[in-house]
């Protein structure tokens, strides 16, 4: 395991789980991006690996949702995961950017209210 991979795997196992929640998020915006800039270069392998990544971890966050103790919060989160991870599928068989697009600003919004209560966390 590399320095990188140990200080990663470091950084997880330790972090709070907003953070943690932020962090997955940036992974699907960074896969987004990566995932459209491969189907600019029309490269077709890189595209499905990418778009496969996001759906990986939105996945695992949907698999997480307690819609027990979350009630209409997490009912809200899972539907805008599944919007998510269809709108993926289809970007991917479709070569869409603009579906790529659609899910970055989902999860740009849900970024913003994750950190949000990160900072309200930190100051009050």
């Amino acid at each position: 395991m590399s320095s990188v991979a140990k200080y990663q795997k470091i950084e997880l196992t330790t972090a709070d789980p907003v953070e943690m929640i932020i962090k997955l998020y940036d992974g699907i915006i960074r896969f987004n991006n990566l995932s459209k800039k491969a189907i600019e270069e029309g490269n077709i392998g890189e595209r499905n690996h990418y778009i496969n990544r996001s759906i990986a971890i939105i996945s695992e966050l949907a698999g997480s949702l307690n819609t027990e103790e979350g009630g209409e919060v997490a009912y809200n989160l899972a539907r805008l995961y599944e919007y998510s991870i269809n709108a993926l599928n289809t970007a991917n068989i479709k070569n869409d950017t603009a579906l790529i697009d659609s899910v970055t600003r989902v999860i740009e919004e849900l970024k913003k209210g994750w950190e949000g209560i990160l900072n309200n966390g930190k100051t009050g």
